[in-house]
């Protein structure tokens, strides 16, 4: 059986489990005096960040898993609420170092992987992030 290589847009990721630590622990205790909640749970099994501008700029990672890929994001939104995203794309049974568990092929992409959305021409401009939402894929929506 063949399995075709998709477009890096339709890599699918198998689903992401997060693990919250409870309100007693002492983690849950430092994390709330020095950060503030971003993210809740959403509909089903989401987890979503709605940007109110007051939590701004802000910077993270998250890394996701799949069958056969996986991959990590870096996502940047600035005090304006623009996004700066880049990602590394993980082939874990792709081996560039035979017998090396860190020898995988990872390709990376930065912004010009992005794609350019234009109206009569022009390009439409950096898109102002509202919500990001995590349920085994991961959505930026402006």
């Amino acid at each position: 059986m063949k399995h075709p290589i998709a477009p890096l847009g339709a890599l699918m990721l198998a689903p992401l489990t997060v693990v919250l630590p409870s309100a007693g622990s002492s983690f849950a205790a430092e994390q709330n005096a020095s950060s503030p909640d971003r993210w809740t749970f959403g509909d089903g099994v989401s987890t979503v960040w709605k940007i109110d501008g007051s939590q701004l700029p802000h910077s993270d990672r998250i890394e996701q898993g799949g069958r056969r890929v996986g991959q990590k994001v870096w996502h940047s939104i600035n005090a304006d609420g623009t996004l700066k995203l880049e990602r590394d794309v993980v082939w874990p049974s792709l081996r560039i170092i035979p017998n090396d568990t860190h020898g995988s092929l990872i390709q990376h992409y930065g912004s010009e992987a992005e794609p350019q959305i234009t109206l009569d021409a022009q390009p439409l401009g950096p898109l102002k992030i509202l919500e990001i939402r995590l349920d085994g894929t991961l959505t930026f929506t402006g």
